[in-house]
């Protein structure tokens, strides 16, 4: 057989795949050097095939630092395309509050392909977090929320460019985040409405598209969380403090929003010490906020998708 000039024996794997009349028999030469778990199915390797009678071996040669094919997307592939996944291996996110919804949104976006995020949060993982965040652990318990998700996506993507922003934005940082990166999306999921705002702000003067989480807390009834425009919200306590305060900056609508109108019962409320622009915070379940993150990641897929086709 002609091997490919420059391969050594210790940088290869041998994989032999032997056809005849009986069932197919899959074997794997391994270098003992190296460690494979499994064989995988592989493209675009340098392919010797010798033919013997009524058996057919085929050789696959290729170099432990050869590209391969990213298998772990091959399901996304096949549901939404090669160019689609393109898209979404090159686009740049920004994830500002690492919550109920922004865990989730980050942590499915990463799954669904997503090459470049900055995930911003200053918070701590709080005992009170684990009826419904996606970091918050028995075993997390006081660890910073963006470490402990950057060991997360890092375990299921090892290629993902991830930045970390371990503070809460106070709202002149806004600006300076949104211009050290060019991002094709920011996904807003504060729970505050001054630093919500100005981010908001801030991505309409950088022309940085944007969605907005608006309160998940006190909601019970997940076929009513919907996606619509700032102006058409109602029966939501914080996004009517939102839309008041965006009307004084000029801002009526435009600004695309996750929201629930299901009334919520005023003894879910529980009034805080005001620290980190929160005054008070409702009553939430397990499966509220998770379910926003599904909202904002179809409509930020179908976003860059379309945005990227212009």
């Amino acid at each position: 057989m002609d091997f490919k000039k420059g391969l050594s024996v210790s940088s290869i794997f041998l994989l032999l795949i032997i056809r005849s009349t009986s069932p197919e028999i899959l074997l794997m030469i391994q270098n003992p050097i190296n460690n494979m778990p499994k064989a995988m199915r592989m493209r675009g390797e340098y392919r010797q095939t010798i033919s013997f009678k009524r058996i057919k071996v085929s050789c696959i040669i290729f170099e432990k630092n050869v590209k391969v094919m990213t298998d772990w997307l091959e399901r996304t592939e096949l549901l939404i395309g090669e160019e689609s996944l393109g898209k979404l291996k090159s686009a740049n996110v920004l994830v500002v509050g690492l919550g109920g919804v922004g865990s989730y949104a980050a942590e499915f976006l990463v799954r669904a392909g997503v090459g470049k995020m900055t995930i911003v949060d200053g918070d701590i993982v709080d005992t009170t977090n684990r009826n419904r965040q996606l970091p918050a652990l028995s075993s997390t318990i006081g660890k910073e929320k963006v470490k402990v998700l950057e060991e997360r996506f890092k375990d299921i993507n090892p290629d993902l460019n991830l930045k970390l922003i371990c503070e809460f934005l106070e709202p002149e940082r806004m600006r300076e985040i949104l211009l050290e990166r060019k991002y094709d999306f920011a996904l807003d999921c504060i729970d505050s409405v001054s630093p919500k705002i100005a981010l908001i702000i801030a991505c309409k003067n950088t022309k940085t598209r944007i969605i907005s989480a608006m309160g998940a807390g006190g909601k019970l009834n997940p076929a009513m969380v919907r996606i619509g425009d700032i102006s058409e919200t109602y029966e939501c306590k914080f996004a009517q403090e939102v839309k008041r305060k965006l009307k004084k900056q000029g801002l009526k609508f435009g600004l695309k929003v996750v929201f629930s109108p299901e009334p919520v019962d005023k003894k879910a409320l529980k009034l805080t010490d005001g620290k980190n622009f929160k005054k008070s915070f409702y009553g939430t379940i397990s499966y509220m906020p998770s379910l926003v993150w599904t909202a904002y990641c179809v409509f930020c897929h179908r976003s860059i998708e379309k945005e990227k086709n212009n």
